[in-house]
């Protein structure tokens, strides 16, 4: 769920191209980043801020580096400080748009922090949002990225002219709060269309999935439960486990977190009780863990993103740990090639790869979760039934594994170009006025 909100702007490059009073220091601090020199990238950001508040991309990267440093507090005195001067980043980066979008994302709970990639470092968010840096063309769009923040949104008279609204908060479970102001300024807006419905999004949360999934024919839905963190007695734990008719081993997730690396597989009592001592922001969830092997001994995660109601292949990833995630796929996946065949059968004909029912079944799933862009990551049971793993938007879209993947590329340019025509389609149903 990477996302690079501070990039340069096609603003900011035209005035670092300028004699721009900024250009100069911004383009050390750039360099900085860079080059890994935190402290001093910190401090010139921090100089930036101060000398040109309007800019938000200055608070976003002072905010980031101060997180990624452990200074959560002053990182969110940061944010909110940036958010409440001017809450958005302008993009008009063609002359002849086919519409203005405003897409917001929440940051009342979500931090931005750093990604090291390298050498260097790149802002991304903690959380909380699905990226757009590979479904939004903004060769056709221009966009207003707004940071929705303590109910900022409804009252802001600053807000530029917008045609339709890209909601990209993914996770109720980090921006509840962001998603009930996005409702509340949807039912001001009526007559712009909106992709991703906050209420809607506020009913993928883990819990809430297993509740409204969980007694359909041919769909399990692992049993979910939601814990508070904490120190817990053994006896505590124990009849909460019996309450939920839990079974050792489960899985053990925080809330509010996509990656592979938030959860783990807990085999007692006590091993719970330590996981559950660990300090975080929110809950826990308890999962039922359903072992289903592919093939006798491997393990098996499909996906794929619904988009407008249409169902779009995204991968077959086959490996032999239980926990199956990107990072396994060139030292194991890669290495067998019955696995990448596997794969390759079902990107270019899902429905003949899962079978018609099996196909037909997940597709319907689309009239329950109602919401225009969203993944869902699954595997087929031997005895026919869909075992679900996860659903909701805080998936990330990209072309990372097509680099090492050729086959995959013009799959995943058939989601990009997706979630374009969705938008178009959209603004096609409303009247524009002449610009």
């Amino acid at each position: 769920m990477n996302d690079k909100p501070a990039k340069i702007s096609t603003q900011r490059k035209v005035l670092l191209k300028r004699r721009h009073p900024s250009a100069k220091l911004e383009r050390l601090a750039i360099n900085q980043l860079k080059q890994g020199k935190l402290p001093y990238a910190l401090a010139s950001y921090m100089e930036l801020a101060k000398k040109f508040p309007k800019v938000l991309a200055y608070h976003i990267q002072y905010s980031a580096i101060l997180y990624y440093l452990g200074k959560r507090e002053a990182a969110r005195k940061a944010i909110d400080k940036g958010v409440a001067i001017r809450p958005y980043l302008f993009k008009p980066t063609t002359p002849d748009p086919e519409g203005k979008i405003l897409r917001l994302r929440g940051v009342q709970k979500a931090f931005f922090t750093l990604d090291h990639i390298g050498p260097a470092y790149e802002v991304k968010v903690t959380g909380g949002g699905f990226s757009t840096a590979h479904l939004m063309d903004l060769g056709r769009f221009w966009s207003i990225d707004y940071l929705v923040s303590h109910g900022n949104l409804p009252a802001d008279r600053r807000l530029p002219s917008f045609d339709i609204i890209v909601n990209s908060i993914a996770d109720a479970d980090v921006e509840d709060d962001s998603l009930k102001t996005i409702s509340d300024f949807a039912k001001m807006n009526p007559d712009r269309p909106l992709i991703n419905a906050p209420d809607r999004v506020m009913q993928t949360t883990r819990d809430s999935n297993y509740r409204r999934l969980k007694d359909i024919e041919g769909i399990i839905f692992p049993k979910t439960y939601r814990h508070a963190c904490g120190n817990f007695s053994l006896d505590e734990l124990d009849r909460f486990v019996q309450a939920g008719d839990l079974s050792f081993p489960f899985l053990v997730r925080e809330s509010g977190t996509q990656s592979g690396k938030s959860f783990d597989l807990v085999a007692s009592l006590e091993a719970l009780q330590g996981r559950l001592e660990k300090p975080i922001q929110g809950d826990y969830y308890l999962i039922e863990f359903i072992e289903e092997k592919f093939r006798e001994k491997y393990f098996r995660k499909i996906r794929f993103f619904c988009i407008d109601g249409k169902l779009y292949p995204v991968v077959c990833h086959v490996d032999q740990i239980w926990n199956v995630h990107g990072f396994n796929r060139l030292q194991f996946m890669a290495a067998n090639e019955w696995m990448v065949d596997e794969e390759k059968r079902f990107l270019s004909d899902p429905k003949g790869y899962l079978g018609k029912d099996i196909y037909d079944r997940i597709r319907s799933l689309y009239e329950i979760v109602g919401l225009d862009f969203y993944g869902l990551d699954f595997t087929v049971t031997g005895q026919g039934d869909v075992l679900i793993y996860e659903l909701n938007p805080a998936m990330r879209h990209s072309f990372d594994h097509a680099k090492n993947f050729p086959y995959m590329g013009r799959h995943m340019q058939n989601i990009s170009d997706a979630f374009n025509d969705m938008i178009v389609s959209r603004l096609g149903r409303l009247k524009l006025p002449a610009t």
